[in-house]
């Protein structure tokens, strides 16, 4: 019935009527926030082959960019560790005291010297050590940062109604977020190229420290003025007590297998965004000599195109079952990835194949989040899952695929590197169909 309502109701009437001024405000922190990491991180991978080069001090993309994958997939995989120690011990966190108000600045912090360590030609041992302390404290500002807003949001979500209408903000918000990487990559393609000193490697990367500028600068400017947005809506934001964080960790752990489950059929999202938008331009770069700012077009307008698309598709596949619906969309992706090899290795149709990609991954993100987000747990784990699961999910599985076609990349041929995108994701679909099983045997158990 809820969702009926929803679908009948436009998102601006429930949230004119279900949140009050300072809840509306939270929440537009809580989503420019989200705007703002997921940019982040669709930017890091966007251009990870020229950062990894520069942050290792070598000519050479691999393994710099294995290592550079490995890295951040550790560093985000600890602040999620540590997330969970401070649920498991009860910690209290106050966001009105100086250690709340530095959680939400450090992230900030970390990427000013990140970009400082990139204009490093050589990297000493002490810029090391430095990298390294800094890297705990966002480790810690992480946990805690996402801590107060779990227990934010739990206030502020109170039925299933704001929770569905959430769903819908959050993962707009990731799509735009996706396409803002795509348009600052192309931003940047048009200031470097413009250069006399740009220059490219093998794979079409840029490589000289305007690059960096470039992407960078924004990024900088955004992540600030969410830190100064958070501190200031830090006084609406409610102490979390010993028992609050207690009461979070056993939720989780009551419905652990559920929670399992549902991120094993969510990663293929992570993968799949990872193929299509940051491997598939270095591989049409690399086999079949497309230019760079050619690409960057092709995906932008793809993007946009098969956003426009999915919005219009959604209407007339809302009524059917999502369980047949998810198995359906599932074959009808195995065709379009065997479609789209095809024409790439005989160098068919390209725009065709880059718009199909864009349109299935667009329709298998709608399609995976119904599944796994609107069968609710209980509020409060589907809300920690909807946060916290989505991001771990997109950014662990988004790092690792990307290290594995790293790796095909430089086993195989040349005139095969068009074969890595499906074997990656056939590894994935086979993650996600073994937890979409474990996830109807639970539901039926129950």
């Amino acid at each position: 019935m809820t969702k009926h309502i929803l679908n009948n109701s436009s998102l601006g009437y429930v949230w004119q009527n279900e949140f009050c001024l300072h809840e509306k405000a939270l929440l537009i922190g809580f989503l420019f926030r989200i705007f703002v990491e997921y940019l982040s991180f669709f930017v890091l991978l966007g251009d990870h082959h020229s950062i990894a080069k520069a942050l290792f001090n070598t000519t050479r993309w691999y393994p710099a960019t294995f290592y550079f994958e490995l890295l951040f997939t550790l560093i985000f995989s600890f602040g999620i560790l540590f997330l969970g120690g401070v649920l498991y011990f009860g910690l209290r966190v106050n966001p009105r005291s100086l250690i709340g108000k530095i959680a939400f600045i450090i992230p900030s912090l970390f990427l000013i010297f990140f970009h400082i360590v990139l204009h490093l030609q050589i990297i000493t041992l002490p810029w090391v050590y430095l990298f390294a302390g800094f890297t705990f404290l966002f480790v810690i500002a992480f946990a805690l940062e996402k801590c107060i807003m779990l227990h934010s949001l739990i206030r502020i979500v109170k039925s299933k109604l704001q929770f569905y209408m959430l769903i819908k903000l959050m993962f707009l918000i990731i799509v735009f977020s996706l396409i803002g990487a795509t348009f600052l990559h192309k931003l940047t393609m048009i200031f470097t190229m413009s250069d006399n000193s740009y220059q490219t490697n093998e794979f079409g990367n840029m490589s000289h420290p305007s690059t960096y500028q470039v992407m960078f600068m924004p990024l900088l400017i955004l992540n600030i003025i969410t830190a100064i947005i958070e501190v200031c809506l830090s006084r609406y934001k409610k102490c979390v007590s010993s028992g609050t964080a207690t009461e979070i960790w056993l939720n989780l752990t009551f419905h652990f297998h559920h929670v399992l489950a549902r991120a094993g059929i969510g990663i293929l999202i992570g993968a799949f965004l990872v193929e299509w938008y940051f491997i598939l331009p270095i591989l049409l770069q690399s086999t079949l000599n497309i230019p760079p700012d050619k690409i960057s077009s092709m995906i932008l307008v793809a993007s946009i195109v098969s956003l426009i698309a999915n919005l219009v598709i959604a209407r007339f596949l809302s009524n059917i079952d999502i369980k047949k619906l998810f198995i359906g969309m599932l074959i009808a992706f195995i065709l379009a990835i065997i479609f789209v090899s095809y024409n790439l290795y005989y160098k068919h149709m390209i725009f065709l194949s880059v718009l199909v990609i864009a349109l299935f991954y667009n329709s298998i993100q709608a399609t995976t989040n119904k599944l796994i987000h609107y069968e609710i747990m209980s509020l409060t784990t589907s809300l920690i899952f909807l946060i916290i699961g989505t991001e771990f999910s997109l950014i662990w599985s988004g790092f690792l695929s990307s290290g594995i076609s790293i790796f095909l990349a430089d086993k195989l041929s040349n005139a095969h590197h068009i074969f890595v995108i499906p074997i990656v994701l056939a590894l994935f679909i086979c993650i996600n169909l073994f937890s979409y099983y474990h996830l109807r045997i639970k539901n039926q158990s129950n």
